[in-house]
């Protein structure tokens, strides 16, 4: 034991003490403004640890990398040209609204391999000043009608890639389903930067999207269509550097198509939704059902024509005084309301932030919330989705289930529910007008399912792979039936008023990160979101996720700005801890009267901007 305590305490040293080749400079560069934002002049309560871990696993312990931002109008996103694309909307005279739009468009260019606004899937959550009310758009798609549970069974399984492994792409609908209601621009002026980045977008070093090391492995494994290599790939084969111009010309030429469209409308919202219509009853869908037909897919010109987005109304809780608010089911967002209904059955004060007995708390939370999620949640076109899961009630009988100190070997069953036989990214953006708009939006796994359907530019997600093939599970395969989601935007309101907005990509570690956000900004003090976000996280393996059922007991991971008397702890305890990654790129930020402070998580160069 001594030993590996030994080394422990090196591994610690060393990661502390060498920083990755690739964030030396710019972590040299940032000093002055880390000083700067921990200085006395912000008279900001400091946490107990505060580290800093980027997308290569190096971490730091000195403060901030970058100052939290703040203004009358805020932009949160993934990649700082996506966060500017939605202030130049600002600037234009848009609203929130319209700014989500162009946000979620450009985040399909420059982070292509986690998001496509026509590809893939979105959660999408708002505030409206007009009503003072949040609602949810959900634009998560549906399986094509002849997905049976049988036909996988007898195919060996759902595809990682390829044709079936897409479900109908559901985000667009979702997109134009809020702009009908909300926007105030003409497609033409939202998608302008959206159609400039997919022009000439300069390949940098703040996450280029190319994710060479995915889309390698895709190309050499033979899962990449040719379309898609052909796109992301130069003329003589190799990939994109950072300097060099990438463009993608089909996806151009599709968004000039629904462009175009759209002005036929007599009105801007009528051009909303003959935008739609161009996508799922109109040229768009015809192309990506011919060619699913000619690759061996499911997809029939019905299963895009009905499809709609859905109007939700959002599950909420309270949390010392937070209203938190979460997308319903078939989203995941109740497991965080049902765990901080636990923790608040807990006096913080009494664990050190990130000490081995508050992790291990969290955790154990964690995995009880998850696996109610597992055995509870999916489509509500489907099954019921209990209201109980979230209450007050059933938190204080569910922690019952946790014994401090003792990592759990199996995870107790709690409510069942047994009525039914048979990458991603995140942004937020805020107005000078009161509206609030997050989403978080993927196409499921790096590049989705490797494929771009025909001429149009679109990678397609691989979304089926997240449905259960065990018939006695809520979220089991069932035709025209949406999958349990991970992605879940959040916003708080306290005393009616926006108070906060959090999310992350992240699959499973999503509520695992913004639960441990939400602990650091309200129990701890970290008033100041960038804090907040660069504190040391953890997550734990032990629930089944929704993308396999893998469980690893006692298994969890911590950051390396951990200290080393916590894993050493943790691990007398009786947990494996692993060193390593265990946030991807939360966007948070607070709300004071009418402006906005936020900030964006370094981990995978996310960046806010403000005025």
């Amino acid at each position: 034991m001594k030993k590996t305590r030994i080394l422990v305490l090196c591994l610690f040293i060393v990661l502390l003490c060498v920083p990755t080749l690739f964030a030396e400079g710019y972590r040299e560069s940032q000093t002055a403004n880390a000083r700067m934002e921990n200085s006395a002049a912000n008279k900001l309560p400091a946490p107990k640890v505060i580290a800093t871990v980027d997308m290569f696993g190096s971490s730091g312990a000195h403060g901030v990398t970058r100052p939290a931002v703040s203004g009358k109008s805020i932009v949160g996103a993934s990649h700082p040209r996506a966060a500017m694309a939605g202030f130049k909307i600002l600037e234009q005279g848009g609203t929130a609204f319209d700014a989500a739009v162009a946000i979620a468009g450009v985040q399909s260019i420059v982070d292509p391999s986690a998001t496509q606004i026509l590809g893939g899937d979105a959660e999408i959550m708002v505030y409206s000043a007009k009503d003072q009310k949040i609602h949810v758009y959900n634009g998560t798609g549906w399986a094509p009608e002849a997905a049976t549970l049988d036909y996988y069974l007898e195919i060996g399984g759902i595809p990682q890639t390829g044709p079936l492994s897409i479900e109908v792409p559901g985000a667009w609908a979702g997109w134009m389903l809020m702009l009908e209601e909300n926007g105030t621009l003409p497609l033409s002026q939202i998608l302008a930067p959206v159609i400039e980045t997919a022009s000439e977008n300069f390949v940098d070093q703040t996450g280029t999207g190319m994710d060479h090391k995915y889309l390698q492995n895709a190309i050499k494994g033979g899962t990449a269509n040719k379309t898609l290599s052909d796109l992301y790939t130069k003329d003589d084969g190799s990939f994109y550097q950072i300097g060099d111009v990438f463009s993608n010309p089909d996806f151009v030429n599709t968004l000039k198509k629904l462009v175009a469209a759209s002005e036929n409308g007599k009105t801007i919202r009528d051009g909303y939704r003959l935008a739609e219509d161009y996508f799922y009853r109109g040229p768009i869908a015809e192309t990506i059902v011919k060619w699913s037909e000619e690759n061996g897919g499911l997809f029939t010109y019905e299963d895009f024509s009905e499809f709609r987005a859905e109007k939700q109304e959002p599950w909420s809780t309270n949390y010392r005084g937070y209203d938190v608010y979460v997308c319903p089911p078939n989203s995941q967002g109740p497991t965080l309301l049902e765990a901080l209904n636990m923790v608040e059955n807990y006096d913080l004060s009494d664990y050190e932030h990130n000490s081995a007995e508050y992790v291990d708390l969290i955790v154990q939370v964690l995995n009880l919330a998850m696996l109610d999620r597992n055995n509870n949640l999916g489509d509500p076109r489907f099954i019921d989705n209990p209201k109980e899961l979230i209450s007050k009630e059933y938190a204080k009988e569910r922690i019952k289930d946790i014994t401090l100190g003792f990592p759990m070997e199996d995870i107790p069953e709690g409510m069942k529910w047994t009525g039914y036989e048979g990458d991603t990214t995140f942004f937020y953006v805020a107005d000078k007008y009161g509206n609030v708009v997050t989403s978080t939006h993927s196409i499921c796994n790096f590049w989705g399912s490797a494929c771009v359907a025909g001429d149009t530019g679109i990678v397609l997600n691989n979304r089926m792979i997240y449905f259960s093939l065990y018939p006695e599970m809520p979220n089991v395969m069932a035709p025209r039936k949406r999958t349990l989601q991970t992605i879940t935007p959040t916003i708080a309101l306290k005393d009616g008023k926006p108070a906060f907005v959090v999310g992350t990509p992240g699959g499973d570690g999503q509520e695992q990160e913004k639960l441990q956000i939400i602990l650091n900004a309200i129990d701890y003090g970290m008033t100041n979101p960038q804090v907040a976000i660069e504190a040391s996280r953890f997550k734990t393996s032990h629930p089944a996720g929704l993308m396999n059922q893998n469980q690893f007991p006692k298994t969890i991971t911590v950051e390396s700005g951990m200290s080393p008397e916590t894993v050493i702890a943790l691990e007398d305890m009786g947990y494996t801890v692993q060193i390593g990654m265990a946030g991807m790129s939360i966007g948070h930020a607070r709300f004071i009267d009418e402006y906005k402070w936020g900030g964006y998580d370094p981990r995978i160069y996310g960046y806010a901007v403000a005025w």
